[in-house]
């Protein structure tokens, strides 16, 4: 999973999938139209890296970002 922003829009994209759209909650929480049960949260990990949380049902998956 990656994410990447083109003109002041954020995108998600998983393996080979089309990317999507992801829209702005708070200035760092996302979330999809297709996907009402989750929500993208960015965060700095300790070393500055910018990380990104799939909270799902309560649940956090960890992204880091490849690119």
């Amino acid at each position: 999973c990656s994410s990447d922003l083109k003109n002041d829009t954020l995108f998600m994209q998983k393996k080979t999938g089309a990317p999507v759209i992801l829209f702005a909650e708070t200035p760092n929480i996302f979330f999809r139209t297709a996907d009402t049960r989750g929500r993208k949260i960015f965060v700095k990990n300790e070393m500055g890296e910018m990380l990104m949380l799939d909270r799902r049902n309560g649940n956090d998956l960890v992204w880091k970002r490849i690119k």
